[in-house]
């Protein structure tokens, strides 16, 4: 019997960190908005003080953090994106001549690059000449909007019109982190807001 309850208690001593408060993301705060001049996306986040990024050793090949929101349908259970993608990144491969930083999730706002994107590999040089317009052109903006959610919008016609492109129902929310705690997926369904006059 001390054998069998030994046992649980260590497996429940393996097992609680995984599921520690600090590590779930309520993905029911992923949300998706099309409006008619704007398209926009909330992320929930862990509710932490401090954010670090810019550190050398933590992921060199790849942004230390990255919130990325891709419109599309699901057809047969299956995510497909529309072909444009807008997100939020910071951190970089090259980081020999960046210092480490610390802040608030709203100093990392205004610290990270934010633009869209098409997410098909472009084939000719015409593709990728759209592609550099599209990053350099579109107009994206984060904004926190609670302690635990922050907003990323589109706001240019271009960009929002190709967000649209194709009808789309859902969107992808994908953020990514040097932290595992706030690394996750989720798939809302959009909202359309009709604005009143």
């Amino acid at each position: 019997m001390n054998n069998a309850k030994n046992i649980l208690i260590m497996l429940l001593v393996a097992v609680i960190p995984i599921f520690s408060p600090a590590q779930l993301i309520d993905k029911n705060a992923c949300a998706a908005i099309f409006a008619e001049k704007y398209v926009a996306a909330e992320f929930p986040i862990p509710a932490k003080k401090e954010w670090h990024w810019f550190r050398r050793a933590v992921t060199p090949e790849r942004p230390e953090h990255a919130w990325i929101a891709e419109p599309g349908i699901i057809e047969s259970d299956v995510f497909k994106g529309n072909g444009v993608a807008f997100s939020m990144s910071i951190g970089s491969a090259n980081l020999s001549d960046k210092k480490e930083q610390k802040g608030s999730m709203a100093d990392l706002i205004i610290s990270a690059k934010k633009n869209a994107y098409l997410t098909k590999k472009n084939k000719t040089s015409i593709e990728e000449g759209k592609n550099f317009d599209l990053i350099m052109k579109s107009e994206v903006a984060a904004k926190l909007v609670e302690e635990d959610v922050f907003m990323l919008s589109v706001f240019d016609s271009a960009t929002v019109g190709l967000a649209k492109s194709g009808n789309p129902t859902h969107m992808r929310l994908r953020a990514i982190s040097s932290s595992v705690d706030s690394t996750y997926e989720c798939i809302p369904k959009i909202e359309y807001l009709k604005i009143l006059n």
